[in-house]
């Protein structure tokens, strides 16, 4: 639209400054050139005015703030990342065995994950997951790259996230970037939809599935002991040497081994299964074990 009003603005120019110079095929009045050329001018001056107007409604839009909070929010996201590798590169170079303060870029990544762009990351890596059904998509890990760089003490690990995390940003296409800027605009509908992201992340239904019940010491003992945990009825399968990618991605989840759960997943491992349609799939099995 910018360009449009410059371009109305030279053509204003150029008109004005024909209206006198321009030959007739006929003889004119001065005046009459003049008055010609104010008409033509005032004309454009009132169109330009109306862009103006438009640009000054677009800029002050919803949709126009929320677009330019994301690409703010991803800007400084991405300069924190690459200020990491730089500065933990330097370091490890002169110590392999440096420990880089890094709690500036760290506080910088928790910043990020608790803003609302943040939060809409929760439900574009949601929509990822779900389009890509079983197969393997590292939107999934997102979130816990990020949780594993704030947390972490080990200068490598932390090197490895930011550069999978950075790959990720680098690779979004203008398509994802509005369907970000719709969401961070839209908030009504982002909160609403939030059962949706639940059900498409695995550590957070994992979460949900393991402590979202009953507090532990509220749960009813059966046959006489103790319930085994879900976590413990997984390892009894593991152990009795069943493989299933399933079992192993909450077993990933619960140790926080993210290269396990990244296998798992890739291995075919279904992010929208529960936890009970888990047990139940091998509740015969877990029967006969646990009377052994």
């Amino acid at each position: 639209m910018i360009r449009w009003a410059i371009i109305l603005a030279f053509l204003a120019l150029l008109v004005s400054v024909a209206v006198y110079v321009v030959p007739f095929t006929f003889t004119e009045e001065w005046s009459w050139r003049a008055s010609v050329g104010s008409s033509i001018s005032t004309a454009i001056a009132i169109i330009l005015g109306a862009i103006a107007l438009l640009i000054t409604a677009q800029v002050e839009s919803s949709d126009y703030k929320s677009q330019q909070e994301v690409k703010s929010d991803l800007a400084k996201l991405l300069a924190t990342l690459s200020s990491a590798q730089v500065r933990a590169g330097i370091k490890l170079q002169a110590d392999a065995r440096s420990k880089t303060n890094l709690s500036v870029e760290k506080a910088s990544l928790l910043a990020f994950m608790n803003s609302v762009t943040g939060f809409a990351f929760y439900g574009f890596a949601a929509r990822k997951s779900q389009k890509s059904a079983g197969s393997p998509q590292e939107w999934r890990l997102f979130h816990m790259y990020l949780s594993e760089m704030i947390d972490t003490d080990d200068v490598g690990l932390f090197l490895n996230r930011a550069i999978r995390v950075q790959n990720l940003l680098t690779n979004l296409k203008n398509a994802d970037l509005r369907l970000l800027s719709n969401a961070v605009q839209d908030l009504t509908r982002s909160v609403a939809n939030f059962d949706n992201v639940i059900e498409n992340n695995v550590l957070l239904k994992a979460m949900r599935g393991v402590y979202g019940g009953d507090a532990p010491e509220q749960r009813a003992p059966t046959g006489g002991g103790p319930e085994p945990s879900f976590f413990d009825s997984l390892r009894l399968l593991k152990q009795s040497g069943i493989e299933d990618p399933d079992i192993e991605m909450f077993l990933a989840v619960d140790a926080n081994d993210t290269e396990a759960l990244k296998a798992a997943l890739d291995r075919g491992g279904n992010p929208n299964i529960t936890d009970s349609a888990l047990l139940a799939r091998y509740a015969e099995q877990l029967t006969a074990l646990r009377q052994e």
